[in-house]
């Protein structure tokens, strides 16, 4: 028997239009919601007691369907850190509707990652060391992802992206506060970026991509803090999986650590990536090629240049005062940077810091 409409509950966040598009979209799920809340980019639906996420993706291609996939491949393998996708009543794994894709899965009740709690990165990276196990040699007939891309050319587009930002400030005829200090210090950033090619270069980095596809090793892409859940009972779970791809595992991790190291607590303190790494290795040995290329994608300078490219490229309507706060965050850890690096390769015992950039950088 088919459910009456009733009046839903929905938060002032969630507007007329999305209201629609929603109790549309849940028609193919035979859920008519008691109530609906919009967190962040995602939807959290009640209905009969139970929670579920409603997520929207902009640029669907194969993602939904390749985490569907994935999550019942590492359901099989005893992975259960993650949501479950529920299908539509005639068995699709999404909804598209006006040029989106719209899928739902159970609703995990916890809390995002608390990046100020080394202890719970600990177990975050043990998780992503996990995951990286587990999703490891699977049939690429069962999924259509994306890479390995070459990082060697990669940045390269990004160290010519940067030239190209310090022409256009050059050529203009009056600089703002942003520009100058952005000029300022386009050489430092570069020194890092051409240090970080010329680790790729000279590793095993090429070989190690090689073997992606044999080994069918599979990257999250964004593991970041935020898209790690913690449960009342202290699970992780790991959340958003359209993004991922094939690509060498120290990839994931570098993005992980990168991004914890521009935050005060860290601040690029070698005994906390020293930690993480340890952890990480725990479960899934690192070998020293692996500490190589890992040490080559952490000092990649990928905000900075990004913030250049929405200021220069993007042209994006961000007032003065906020560009200048995103630069000042990233150019204050330049001498922790540089000190990270040296200790980074001493303790490891990497021999490859002994290149003509490293000495003409840090030497100077």
């Amino acid at each position: 028997m088919q459910e009456e409409y009733k009046p839903v509950s929905i938060n002032s966040i969630v507007n007329y239009s999305d209201n629609q598009n929603i109790q549309k979209i849940l028609s193919y799920y035979s859920i008519i919601p008691d109530e609906v809340v919009k967190i962040r980019s995602v939807y959290k639906i009640k209905y009969r007691n139970k929670y579920y996420c409603l997520k929207k993706l902009n640029h669907p291609n194969n993602k939904v369907s390749n985490g569907k996939k994935l999550v019942d491949i590492l359901n099989s393998r005893g992975f259960y850190n993650t949501a479950i996708y529920i299908p539509t009543n005639d068995g699709r794994n999404c909804v598209r509707h006006k040029n989106k894709a719209y899928y739902i899965t159970n609703w995990i009740d916890g809390r995002e990652c608390k990046i100020d709690d080394f202890e719970e990165l600990k177990k975050a990276i043990s998780l992503l060391a996990t995951f990286h196990i587990k999703s490891s040699m699977i049939n690429t007939k069962e999924l259509k992802l994306e890479g390995p891309k070459n990082w060697i050319e990669e940045l390269k587009k990004q160290q010519n992206d940067i030239e190209n930002y310090k022409r256009i400030i050059s050529n203009k005829k009056i600089l703002t506060s942003f520009d100058k200090l952005y000029l300022r210090y386009i050489d430092d950033f570069n020194h890092h970026l051409n240090l970080s090619i010329e680790l790729l270069m000279k590793s095993n980095y090429l070989s190690m991509r090689d073997s992606v596809m044999t080994k069918h090793t599979i990257c999250h892409d964004s593991y970041y803090y935020q898209n790690i859940l913690v449960d009342s009972n202290g699970k992780l779970y790991i959340i958003d999986l359209e993004s991922i791809l094939y690509d060498v595992h120290v990839y994931d991790i570098a993005k992980f650590i990168r991004r914890i190291m521009y935050k005060k607590s860290y601040a690029w303190n070698f005994n906390y990536v020293k930690e993480l790494i340890y952890e990480y290795d725990k479960i899934s040995k690192l070998t020293k090629e692996d500490l190589e290329v890992l040490l080559a994608f952490l000092i990649v300078p990928h905000k900075f240049w990004k913030l250049g490219k929405k200021r220069y490229v993007k042209k994006k309507k961000w007032n003065e005062d906020k560009y200048l706060k995103k630069l000042y965050k990233y150019i204050k850890y330049i001498d922790k940077k540089n000190e990270f690096i040296k200790i980074y390769c001493d303790f490891y015992e990497l021999n490859m810091w002994m290149s003509s950039i490293y000495y003409s950088f840090f030497l100077t």
